[in-house]
């Protein structure tokens, strides 16, 4: 059979993946590849900044951070 399963699922993961980005950026989602969270910085025990790795600082509310093996490159 072709082809294989596993291309298929790769590519329907990517193709979920990328609108998923696409409908959680029109919503004015910020999405930071490339550079990984340096600093957590808060007051009150609420999250105010997050500092990246490459000096950027982003005003936050809440995080979500995603760790895994594959890039949707």
């Amino acid at each position: 059979m072709w082809p294989p399963a596993a291309i298929i699922a790769a590519t329907c993961s990517r193709w979920y993946m990328y609108c998923a980005l696409q409908l959680l950026a029109e919503k004015g989602v910020q999405f930071q590849f490339q550079t990984t969270a340096k600093e957590f910085i808060g007051e009150n025990g609420k999250l105010k900044q997050v500092v990246l790795t490459d000096g950027t600082v982003l005003p936050a509310e809440f995080c979500v951070i995603g760790i895994g093996k594959t890039s949707f490159q």
